[in-house]
Formats: C-alpha cells, structure tokens, sequence
C-alpha cells in the first residue's frame, strides 16, 4: 500500500517540501528541511536540509548541515558539513567546515572551509 521510504527521517523533520509543490518567497525553519519539489527564494534553518535528487532549488541555503542530490542555484552557508550527491548540480559559492564531493557531483562556484577559519565559517554562516 504504502512506498518504501527513500529518504531517513529521524523524528526531527518539521518541513518536507514535496515532488509537485512550489514554494516562492522566503522560508526560515528551526527544525530538519526535506525538499523533493522546488524552491525559489531563501532558505534558513537552524538544523538539516535535504534536497533529494529531482528538486530544484534557486536560493540562497543557510543549514547547520546540508545534503545536496538536486540542483542548485544560488549559495550554500553550513556550520557543519556539505554534502554533494553524486547526481548533485550547484552554481554558487559554497561555505562550510566539510565538503564532500561525490564522483559526478558538478560545483561551479567558490568555495571557503576549514577549521583555521572556523569563527568566520560561523560568522558567514549566520549572515542573512
């Protein structure tokens, strides 16, 4: 009756944006994000953001951690870690403590990591 679940939620999702929805504006979370759909505006949270692989997004992403299998246009501020899928497409700058790049993932921008800049990751990190 019911699919299997394609995506780990821990209990903590508060958001989960679906394959056929369209959101436009600015959106500013405390809890976990899941997008499947599409997304054109600004997108903030104090926890995790997914973006599973068809969703499209066109916003700037602030997260404490930040999972990316669709596409990307715009930039990436995490205090914690990026991920880039695979299947993952972004043109922006990213900022971060980690980065992983999946084989295939494609990144056209700047990107700014690293534990000697911690205090100016988190600075940027909470800009916006």
């Amino acid at each position: 009756m019911f699919k299997e679940k394609t995506t780990s939620d821990d209990g903590n999702t508060e958001t989960i944006i679906g394959a056929s929805v369209k959101v436009k504006g600015n959106f500013d979370s405390e809890g976990n994000i899941i997008i499947k759909g599409e997304v054109d505006g600004t997108l903030k949270t104090k926890n995790d953001i997914r973006i599973e692989k068809d969703a499209l997004v066109k916003a700037s992403i602030t997260a404490e951690n930040i999972y990316l299998a669709g596409q990307v246009q715009g930039n990436l501020k995490s205090k914690g870690t990026i991920h880039l899928a695979n299947n993952a497409r972004i043109t922006g700058d990213i900022v971060a403590q980690h980065l992983i790049i999946e084989d295939g993932a494609i990144f056209n921008g700047q990107c700014k990591m690293g534990r000697s800049d911690e205090k100016q990751i988190n600075e940027q990190a909470e800009i916006e």
